[in-house]
């Protein structure tokens, strides 16, 4: 929910400059700026996760995996001999 709320306010502050640039509606700024002010409270107060840990990596897809990359460097020279 917080990324839709950002999102939200992003798109509301964006509307308002774009119409802002035709029709003089300076008037309804501090409306717009005040539910945007309300919208990111709400996103950070109310709409926040807990932390949690990531999922152990298998052995296949870790980085230091010699295996893999000591065939992947045998294809590669097979295809640059080519």
């Amino acid at each position: 929910m917080y990324e839709f709320l950002t999102t939200g306010v992003f798109v509301a502050g964006a509307v308002f400059l774009l119409v802002l640039i035709r029709r003089n509606l300076r008037f309804l700024g501090a409306f717009v700026i005040g539910l945007a002010i309300i919208m990111l409270v709400a996103a950070s107060g109310a709409f926040w996760t807990p932390v949690g840990h990531l999922p152990q990596m298998p052995e296949r897809h870790r980085p230091g995996n010699s295996r893999r990359r000591a065939s992947w460097s045998a294809r590669s020279r097979s295809r640059l001999c080519i």
